[in-house]
């Protein structure tokens, strides 16, 4: 498998600075990754994979196979309703209707529709794209909803068509971040509402998790499923790069299990980081400018 090294995505600057090289197993991804390392630009300090492995579709495909979408940490992703994988849909809806109520919305990264389904029941009208087949056919198959299956780069949806586009844990795993924001902004309406949310690099547990790894190499950043990570600044300028208005922001934390020693450790974390407001995840609403 090749790497190849990548300018930042946000500013375009050539030079990064490792943090950390971590192993990753194959009997986690089906490749024969090895080891990845993640690296802070040196001009704006986003913080992403560099090198990056270059994946074939069949490469692709092996990395988001089922065994992916059933681990332990994405056990809310298949077939499950009221958590895609850590915010509430209640609660991502009620958000939402306070600036937007029963317009046209798409889901990237719908999972099994559980939010759609809930969005279509309350009035809308749903559209969702999602790169799991067998998550994609339980949402048309089981709720009928309007789902495509693939990438949303594949999608073509026409210009100014959305009011509201949600994308929960999607960002992160994306090749290039700006151009995706910037398909978003080309398919939504005039004053149409971007949700997003994402782990927050900032955060206490990725503190942590960054400090252990200098020692044992272990890979605790989802990799190499995960290759960007972000910080408030770092979305907040993506944003106004993409021609987004932030409007309102709020922290949470990932629902991950605390049980076994290992569950114990993150639970005391996660506790130390409500107390310090250092949660690790960030989740934004952002209008589309004018």
């Amino acid at each position: 498998m090749k790497f190849k090294s990548i300018k930042c995505n946000l500013c375009g600057n050539e030079k990064s600075k490792q943090l950390v090289e971590c192993r990753v197993a194959k009997e986690d991804t089906g490749l024969p990754i090895g080891s990845m390392s993640i690296a802070k630009c040196t001009n704006c300090g986003l913080v992403y994979v560099n090198p990056r492995p270059e994946y074939s579709s069949e490469e692709f495909s092996i990395l988001y196979s089922d065994k992916y979408f059933n681990a332990p940490y994405m056990r809310f992703y298949i077939g499950k309703e009221g958590r895609q994988t850590n915010e509430s849909f209640v609660s991502r809806l009620d958000w939402i209707e306070k600036y937007k109520r029963e317009t046209r919305i798409l889901d990237i990264g719908c999972a099994s529709g559980g939010f759609l389904k809930m969005a279509r029941d309350k009035g809308w009208e749903t559209y969702g794209v999602e790169v799991s087949k067998t998550a994609a056919d339980i949402a048309r198959g089981k709720y009928g909803l309007n789902v495509t299956t693939g990438r949303f780069d594949e999608t073509g949806f026409g210009d100014d068509f959305f009011d509201v586009v949600t994308a929960s844990d999607v960002i992160e795993h994306v090749e290039d971040p700006k151009s995706f924001l910037l398909e978003i902004n080309r398919i939504m309406k005039k004053g149409g509402l971007l949700y997003i949310a994402v782990p927050d690099f900032d955060g206490l547990y990725y503190k942590t998790a960054i400090l252990i790894s200098r020692f044992n190499h272990r890979n605790y950043f989802v990799l190499p499923h995960h290759i960007y990570f972000f910080n408030q600044d770092s979305i907040r300028q993506f944003l106004k790069e993409t021609n987004f208005n932030l409007i309102d922001f709020r922290k949470n934390e990932s629902n991950i299990s605390t049980s076994g020693f290992t569950g114990k450790i993150r639970g005391i974390l996660f506790f130390i980081a409500r107390l310090i407001n250092k949660q690790d995840r960030i989740l934004f609403l952002a209008e589309k400018a004018g």
